[in-house]
């Protein structure tokens, strides 16, 4: 998509000059939405995505009196592009690749849950009480269901483990984003240290429900929190390519989420 200009393509080869200093994150949602360092970009009249990209790049280039970078995000065509553009609008490929986003089971915790007989009952009831709409209870009950697993069989038992993958399905469903990507970050810490593969799996679960914490304190911690949980799993060679932009992502929310934050204080102070 974005090929015009001068650029070349370099397709998946990171270039070998150094990076530039100012970069930008640029979203196209799935609806045709697009966003700019989270903020709504608004198109001009029949005018391309790219087109419009572009032309900011330059623009920011050309007050800056530097190359800009920016990672683009395409959910609708599936690709994640990192371009450079120069004050003069010639613009260069750095890197392109296919891009997934976790899908819906893998966003929402969600695992079958093998349990010995004695906690059958309650995970049946758990279940129950999710398809009915009965969320609380459910997330009263799978608390119940990790503690009781944790006291007979002990923290890190793959019994507790599952358990604890559904109390933090329960706590997304009742909307307890915190407690959710609390739980799905601690269970894969815990499946780091064992080394099991699923800790990749939690941690993008983890990603998903934390994107929607609406509280800000909460969500810059739990965020740096992320970024802690990545780099264990990265130096165990357990990350995927696309985890570099989510990465990236996950950090310019977090600089957004603390300079709101630091804002609301001053306006309270």
């Amino acid at each position: 998509m974005f090929r015009n200009h001068t650029d070349q393509d370099r397709d998946g080869q990171e270039a070998a000059q150094a990076r530039p200093s100012l970069s930008l994150e640029v979203l196209i949602h799935s609806d045709g939405r697009v966003t700019v360092d989270g903020a709504p970009f608004p198109l001009p009249d029949g005018e391309a995505v790219n087109v419009a990209v572009l032309d900011t790049m330059q623009h920011r280039a050309r007050s800056a009196g530097e190359p800009i970078e920016a990672v683009i995000v395409d959910r609708q065509a599936g690709y994640a592009t990192r371009i450079e553009v120069t004050a003069d609008g010639s613009s260069r490929i750095v890197r392109h690749e296919r891009y997934r986003e976790p899908s819906e089971e893998e966003s929402s915790a969600k695992p079958p849950v093998p349990v010995p007989v004695e906690l059958s009952a309650l995970v049946t009831q758990i279940g129950q009480a999710i398809d009915t709409g009965a969320l609380e209870r459910a997330a009263a009950l799978a608390f119940r269901l990790r503690e009781h697993a944790a006291r007979t069989f002990g923290a890190e038992h793959p019994y507790t483990l599952e358990a604890q993958a559904l109390e933090a399905f329960a706590a997304h469903k009742s909307g307890n984003h915190t407690a959710a990507t609390a739980a799905c970050l601690e269970l894969a810490r815990i499946r780091q240290e064992q080394g099991d593969p699923r800790a990749h799996e939690d941690l993008l679960r983890a990603v998903a429900v934390w994107q929607l914490i609406d509280d800000l304190p909460s969500a810059v911690d739990h965020g740096r929190a992320l970024l802690t949980t990545w780099s264990r799993l990265a130096e165990d060679g357990r990350t995927a390519v696309g985890d570099v932009e989510l990465v990236r992502g996950v950090d310019r929310r977090i600089h957004a989420l603390a300079t709101e934050a630091a804002a609301v204080g001053s306006a309270v102070a």
